[in-house]
């Protein structure tokens, strides 16, 4: 009786025992499932966002990264360009080559204002408009895009006939491609022919631009999943969960040239070329200060088409080389070279200076510069 008993205990304990292992098999098989979906979600190509800079004046060397950049994004098949950009304005040459090449971008393109405190103006608001995506980040603005013309770094006076055409193409060349954008047109028209400038949530407000966001982050998260309108009008929906961020920098060469257009190392250059060509026309046989001399004023010429060069700075500073010159023919007891000295200084203070951007040479560099052994040691 008692090993019939316990024979049926056993039967129902083993009866019993059979939920729970049914319940760690289930167990065991959904954390498998779960590290198998997680790994495959691993394994599934992630997204690349190629990601540029525009934070400085618009201008030639600029131009050229930007169209390398968005040809680089349409040969790795790129899910997105970011353009991050702050910028006072620049060429409006550089500027219709930027846009031309956003406009025919295989790879979507949005142009980012940010950080805080940063703008997009001039040719900056122009660009920003040009974009797939146009987002801002708080703290920011656009406008002031009315376009001037000037000679050296000051606007020129011109009349009224003149001023609406240059007005009429700008406002006709936004137009063509903010409307195809779905931008609030007659706004925008605003800051060409009325200067106006927007806070990025007045942009938001009057549809000039698409999104407010604080971070890149933010921006690829309200981005992704949603469907946009190409410029050629077919729709592109962004795939952008967990993107790979890939920066473009700037080349060598691009590099290289960029420097040579500030203000500060034109001066340097120009400086390095007067008084290389002084001491191969003083010394003649030496070879080296000469050849030095020339290509430093060769560069110096390239970089004047870009900067705002003042043409009153240009002849106080040809007639400063003419004085030096001048000091080595004739015994003047100095006094040809320090009228050349003066000359050349005030020559740098009117050169360069920018009315619109700020840009220009500056003071302690260029006194530094001046006073320094080395320079003196040329006389």
């Amino acid at each position: 009786m008692s090993a019939r008993l316990s024979t049926e205990g056993a039967r129902l304990g083993a009866r019993s025992l059979w939920p729970v292992a049914f319940l760690d098999v289930l167990c065991v098989l959904a954390l498998f499932s779960a590290d198998w979906a997680g790994a495959a979600e691993t394994d599934l190509p992630r997204a690349t966002v190629l990601e540029l800079k525009i934070d400085r004046e618009v201008e030639p060397v600029l131009a050229t990264y930007i169209d390398e950049g968005l040809a680089d994004a349409a040969r790795r098949k790129a899910a997105l360009v970011l353009i991050t950009m702050d910028t006072p304005g620049g060429l409006s040459d550089s500027m219709r080559d930027i846009i031309n090449h956003i406009l025919t971008s295989s790879v979507p393109v949005v142009v980012y204002v940010s950080p805080a405190g940063a703008r997009g103006a001039s040719a900056g608001f122009f660009i920003l408009l040009s974009a797939d995506v146009a987002a801002m980040a708080p703290g920011t603005h656009a406008g002031a895009a009315s376009p001037l013309i000037g000679v050296g770094a000051f606007p020129v006076q011109i009349d009224e006939t003149l001023r609406r055409k240059i007005t009429n193409d700008a406002t006709a060349y936004l137009r063509s491609f903010a409307s195809q954008r779905g931008r609030n047109v007659s706004l925008a028209e605003t800051a060409v022919t009325d200067a106006k400038a927007f806070t990025e949530k007045e942009a938001l407000d009057g549809k000039l631009v698409d999104l407010i966001v604080a971070s890149p982050e933010e921006l690829f998260h309200q981005l992704d999943g949603r469907t946009i309108k190409r410029f050629d009008g077919s729709q592109t929906k962004l795939e952008l969960r967990n993107p790979a961020r890939a920066p473009f920098e700037l080349s060598l060469r691009q590099r290289f040239l960029a420097r040579i257009v500030e203000p500060d190392v034109f001066f340097v250059l120009l400086i390095l070329g007067v008084l290389g060509l002084y001491t191969e026309f003083t010394h003649p046989g030496l070879f080296a200060p000469g050849v030095i001399g020339g290509i430093c004023l060769l560069l110096a010429l390239y970089a004047m088409h870009i900067l705002p060069v003042n043409v009153a700075g240009v002849f106080l500073i040809f007639l400063a080389l003419a004085l030096f010159l001048l000091e080595a023919k004739f015994p003047s007891h100095g006094v040809l070279g320090a009228g050349g000295v003066v000359a050349m200084f005030l020559g740098a203070i009117f050169l360069i200076r920018s009315p619109l951007t700020g840009g220009g040479v500056s003071w302690r560099r260029r006194c530094h510069l001046l006073c320094s052994p080395c320079f003196l040691r040329g006389w």
